[in-house]
């Protein structure tokens, strides 16, 4: 006979597991994308789609005009199955080319596991019949005569992908075509949970805005997770960067541009002391680091932002930084929203990141109600 105590245990440990599965499973949902998957977009486009990560995808709008679809189709019904939205055009032949290529890889997969919608955007909506039924196109087309749902989904001109997990959760957006066929041999081989529910769309996620600067000779992360900042030598005293704007400055003593920068970066962290971080990062080693300030006659009290020393240059070659001053700023979940050489970051743009960052900033109209 099983004692009280060891039921007891034996529920309790139940309970842990079960926790740790289900911590498990929203950690992978939110899971970071293999970047060799990723299409090349502009932060302008991929910014708006990386909002989707995680949650479920907005509702479908009655507006919608559908083709090969039975009425009534929703989200809840395509539960258990992997779908792909496709944004396209059949007005240019990036449009039509993407939303073949599309068609023929999801049809690599069975109709029990993978669905395809191709969702037709504004650009040439009043031709989209006419054209979806002289080509005899089978998958389930929408077009949105408004551009409404495209702008609920952050879709635009660019043809791009959304792909939901059995789950209904968005897990990547913006792939290219090998990523898209590599995402959906991982997510087909998920096991459907019905006890498993997205985060629900959220409208009021936070709207940073878009810059289209030159980032100069590095790789351009903007609306990417930032690589990890890496500090082996403080020359100031840390900083907390929780719940904060962080600009990461990447320079050197023996860089004279780098140090013509100084007194904007100051007049900066003065003016955004209470919410911005500003961190100059030096790949020097330290005594050489040292040296350079003697040598500019530079001292610690010299800088109002934080200054470290990274020998390894960890977080610069991780972008690959080719030339300095080059900096990348954060808002405060990590992820790039500016980046370019520091001298031509203003107040006035830092100024939008951080109200963006804090919700402060008024949503602006989707781009598609924008320009109607």
């Amino acid at each position: 006979m099983i004692s009280i105590n060891r039921l007891f245990s034996s529920c309790a440990l139940v309970v842990v597991a079960m926790l740790v599965a289900l911590s498990a499973l929203a950690a992978e949902s939110l899971a970071d994308v293999d970047r060799r998957w990723l299409d090349r977009l502009d932060s302008s486009d991929r910014e708006p789609l990386n909002r989707l990560i995680g949650q479920a995808p907005p509702a479908f709008e009655e507006n919608l005009r559908w083709h090969n679809a039975k009425e009534g189709i929703d989200w809840q019904s395509l539960r258990e199955k992997v779908v792909v939205i496709q944004s396209w055009t059949s007005s240019t032949e990036a449009g039509r080319r993407w939303v073949a290529r599309t068609s023929e890889i999801v049809s690599r997969f069975s109709e029990t596991d993978v669905a395809m919608i191709a969702l037709h955007t504004p650009d040439g909506e009043e031709n989209a019949s006419t054209f979806v039924e002289r080509r005899g196109i089978e998958i389930p087309v929408a077009v949105d005569p408004t551009g409404k749902f495209c702008d609920a989904l952050g879709v635009y001109r660019r043809p791009v992908n959304i792909i939901i997990d059995r789950h209904g959760a968005v897990r990547y957006a913006g792939l290219s075509a090998d990523g898209l066929t590599a995402a959906l041999n991982r997510l087909v081989d998920e096991m459907y949970d019905p006890s498993r529910c997205p985060e629900p769309h959220n409208e009021s996620s936070k709207e940073f805005p878009t810059f289209t600067n030159s980032v100069g000779t590095a790789r351009d992360i903007r609306g990417q997770s930032a690589p990890e900042l890496k500090v082996e030598h403080w020359v100031t005293e840390q900083p907390a960067t929780d719940d904060k704007v962080v600009l990461v400055v990447f320079w050197a003593t023996w860089c004279g541009p780098c140090i013509n920068t100084m007194p904007h970066l100051n007049t900066l962290a003065e003016r955004f002391g209470e919410d911005v971080v500003i961190i100059g990062v030096s790949n020097e080693q330290l005594e050489q680091f040292q040296s350079g300030m003697r040598r500019r006659n530079l001292s610690a009290d010299r800088f109002s932002y934080a200054v470290g020393c990274d020998p390894r240059g960890s977080m610069q070659s991780a972008i690959a930084v080719r030339g300095i001053p080059h900096a990348i700023a954060m808002s405060s979940d990590w992820v790039v929203r500016w980046q370019g050489h520091p001298g031509t970051l203003s107040a006035d743009m830092l100024g939008q990141i951080v109200s963006a960052d804090r919700g402060d900033a008024e949503r602006p109209k989707g781009r598609w109600l924008a320009t109607r």
